[in-house]
């Protein structure tokens, strides 16, 4: 089980966008403004193979500049998932939350989803 929720360094490094992250755990913390899609490139513009959409489908580029992507990942405790742990359980919470930027840096919530997941640890011999 992992203890530190934090992308690793080849995550962090990786010029695809969040293509590379391979698990859950390296979302913890994750901002993108504007939202970026999976490669990397400005939401709408792509065509979710890291290449661009033809011009007549794509979104103006600075359409989501002002719109924040923001993941908070924690761990909860076993028996009421309601309580964030302080210490590592199999029991994590993922929060996605999509927020308009406004001028003066508050930030307008549009959407959020919050989901738990768990981790089942592989049989042992």
């Amino acid at each position: 089980m992992t203890t530190a929720l934090a992308p690793t360094l080849s995550e962090i490094l990786g010029t695809g966008g969040t293509a590379l992250f391979s698990e859950t755990d390296a979302y913890a913390g994750f901002v993108a403004q504007p939202i970026k899609g999976l490669w990397g490139e400005n939401l709408g513009t792509g065509d979710d193979s890291g290449n661009l959409r033809l011009d007549n489908f794509r979104v103006r580029s600075d359409y989501f500049n002002n719109w924040r992507l923001r993941v908070d990942l924690y761990y909860v405790d076993p028996s009421n998932h309601t309580l964030t742990s302080t210490t590592p359980t199999n029991f994590r919470m993922i929060e996605v939350n999509v927020e308009l930027m406004r001028s003066n840096g508050s930030a307008f919530p549009l959407a959020n989803r919050k989901r738990l997941i768990t981790y089942i640890p592989p049989p042992t011999n």
